[in-house]
């Protein structure tokens, strides 16, 4: 599956710039090998949304984990959008994390 970092207007990319500046190493190894897994899906994801990985948040967001590390996707015209990445610290997603890649997502869907 191709897959694509959100980029704002002026072409930076906070998901990428996020794990290459603040990631520690092992979370950026982390970082890589999930977005690397969406990657190598031919089936539109359904192996992946069945394994313990991924799961759908609400319409059109989902997440892929490994361990504490969370990166939001969206998909559209069979392209995976990486929206968001951070640290999850709780059992439930929080709010501002989601209002971030339900943003970001508004921002793809209306181009």
């Amino acid at each position: 599956m191709q897959a694509q970092f959100f980029r704002k207007e002026d072409g930076s990319s906070p998901v990428e710039d996020c794990v290459i500046n603040n990631l520690q190493p092992n979370d950026q190894r982390r970082a890589s090998e999930a977005m690397k897994r969406i990657e190598r899906q031919n089936d539109g994801l359904q192996n992946l949304f069945k394994s313990k990985y991924a799961r759908k948040l609400e319409e059109d967001i989902y997440e892929i984990r490994s361990n504490k590390l969370r990166i939001l996707f969206t998909l559209k015209d069979e392209i995976c959008w990486f929206l968001h990445v951070f640290l999850k610290k709780s059992q439930k997603t929080p709010e501002r994390e989601l209002n971030v890649a339900r943003q970001r997502k508004n921002i793809i869907f209306n181009k």
